[in-house]
């Protein structure tokens, strides 16, 4: 009876002290993908500039909160092919663009009341993929060479700067190969694919 009485107290006394935020945010990503040894023999993969918008809601607990998100990410790469020096083909570029909504859970700690740190996992539904060679959009909308699900980590910082407006800054470790395996690999070699990307940006808390 005293423990449930305890933690009816507890669980009383944190909500009272805490508060539930709401707020968008958005800005610059610098994405990139770990290839496979498949993959590197033909391209040298680059990081390519990008973006994210979204929002989130945030419940604070004294030090500590949860913030989940939702946002648009545009994963991917960017590479030149690589030649050997008896190829007379032209060099072209090439780009991946996957567009992705994530979902994303974090715990974060506010080392003081502008500044906190935050650690959580992601998950990525890919809602449509770009192939771009030399200007060349070849559109896939069935995702041919991209699989649906992405899911990894996310680490993140935040810093406010005046009464809700905030800078952050994120990393995504993607865990999912989001390649799929072609259909043709007579060397079974290792076609994996899996997202880097480090976002910074800014958002308002209402």
């Amino acid at each position: 009876m005293k423990k449930l009485l305890f933690t009816v107290f507890f669980l009383i006394y944190s909500l009272s002290y805490s508060q539930t935020s709401f707020g968008i945010k958005g800005g610059l990503l610098l994405a990139n993908q770990e290839l496979g040894s498949g993959i590197t023999i033909a391209f040298d993969d680059e990081a390519k500039l990008s973006y994210y918008f979204g929002g989130f809601v945030e419940h604070k607990m004294s030090k500590f909160a949860i913030q989940g998100d939702i946002s648009y990410v545009n994963f991917g790469f960017k590479s030149n092919l690589k030649r050997h020096s008896f190829d007379p083909s032209p060099n072209f570029k090439y780009k991946t663009d996957m567009h992705t909504l994530v979902v994303a859970v974090s715990a974060k700690y506010y080392i003081m009341d502008i500044i906190s740190i935050g650690v959580g996992g992601y998950y990525g539904l890919n809602i449509g993929s770009d192939y771009i060679v030399n200007g060349t959009n070849y559109n896939s909308e069935n995702k041919v060479l991209s699989k649906n699900n992405d899911f990894g980590f996310v680490s993140s910082a935040d810093f406010e700067i005046y009464k809700g407006l905030f800078v952050e800054a994120k990393y995504y470790l993607g865990l999912a190969d989001v390649n799929k395996e072609p259909v043709l690999n007579p060397y079974n070699g290792d076609y994996s694919a899996k997202n880097r990307a480090f976002a910074l940006g800014a958002g308002y808390r209402f």
